[in-house]
């Protein structure tokens, strides 16, 4: 059996997704009446754990899976949402998350190829307002407002 970058992520992701089961099972998870702090890293290291395990099992039967991207655009694109999602948690105290929303959105849709300058600005210009209307004026969420204070 060939072990490749999957296999290896796979791998981390079973353990990572193992470790968040065990620790929100050990904080107390509570009932889905009355949900306690462990309710959602719970149902969320379920989801990695179970997924990854099914990520490991093509590869340890078949022996060669097909690489996970095709070519290096693809990696490229894939390393750029990483990064620019990384961008957008650090910076967000900054700028706010209404902001970052708006930049971050126009730069996915870029990186994801949407073409032209008009269409992504008018796309993450409503995904900015929409986001910032639906927490701070709908639900009343105190998010880092950044600039905008």
């Amino acid at each position: 059996m060939k072990f490749s970058f999957e296999f290896f992520l796979d791998g981390f992701l079973t353990l990572l997704g193992g470790y968040i089961l065990l620790a929100s099972i050990r904080i107390g998870f509570g009932s889905l009446k009355e949900p306690e702090a462990g309710f959602f890293p719970f149902i969320a290291g379920s989801i990695i754990l179970i997924t990854s395990v099914i990520g490991l099992l093509p590869r340890s039967r078949a022996g060669e899976a097909p690489p996970l991207f095709q070519s290096r655009r693809e990696l490229m694109t894939f390393l750029s949402v990483v990064l620019l999602s990384v961008l957008w948690i650090i910076a967000m105290p900054f700028l706010g998350y209404a902001v970052m929303t708006f930049v971050v959105a126009f730069l996915y849709s870029k990186t994801m190829g949407l073409e032209g300058w008009w269409r992504p600005l008018l796309l993450s210009l409503g995904i900015g307002l929409f986001i910032y209307a639906l927490f701070d004026l709908w639900l009343y969420i105190d998010l880092p407002r950044g600039i905008l204070d």
